[in-house]
């Protein structure tokens, strides 16, 4: 069923699945309180090329998001997407859908945050990112998160995300990865 969608969403709970199916989002499975393991990921891979993590954007729901961005980076392989949409704190998809419509829950799935963008974003808000210390946590924290890229091009393409985001070239940026495995 999820291959004729294009994607699987991914949410917190069973309620949300339920929610969802009623107003004819078939393509959304639950996490049910456990955290998304590598091997689900791979589970849901032999499913769809495009999975998103669609969590509540609670404390909860976007520690959830953060770990399942952790577990994902391992797996990540040619030709899957991996996207990130974090709902309006207070809301849950199965209430979203509701208070709002089917095609605007839609629009929120088709503009949901890909893998890197979630990554750079999230590392950034932790750190204070205009300043010379800040953009050094930034390269640090990132490079601990793309060491656990497998995927060379992936990796590369992160790299280059890295040196764009603080300013420095890709050399650089790889020197300070390379060094931060050490």
């Amino acid at each position: 069923r999820s291959r004729e969608k294009g994607c699987v969403l991914v949410v917190e709970g069973y309620m949300d699945v339920v929610g969802l199916a009623q107003f004819g989002v078939m393509h959304a499975v639950a996490t049910l309180g456990t955290a998304t393991s590598a091997f689900h990921i791979k589970k849901l891979m032999r499913q769809t090329d495009t999975i998103i993590f669609c969590f509540d954007g609670d404390k909860a729901g976007r520690d959830a998001a953060w770990k399942a961005l952790k577990t994902s980076l391992p797996v990540i392989t040619s030709g899957l997407l991996i996207k990130f949409l974090l709902l309006p704190d207070g809301e849950d998809p199965d209430t979203l859908i509701k208070s709002e419509s089917v095609k605007s829950f839609t629009k929120r799935i088709e503009e949901s945050q890909t893998l890197s963008n979630f990554l750079f974003d999230h590392i950034k808000s932790e750190v204070p990112f205009n300043t010379i210390e800040g953009k050094t946590l930034f390269l640090e924290k990132s490079a601990a998160l793309i060491n656990l890229v497998t995927y060379p091009i992936y990796r590369q393409q992160l790299i280059e995300g890295v040196a764009l985001t603080i300013g420095q070239n890709v050399v650089q940026v790889e020197k300070a990865i390379e060094q931060s495995v050490v």
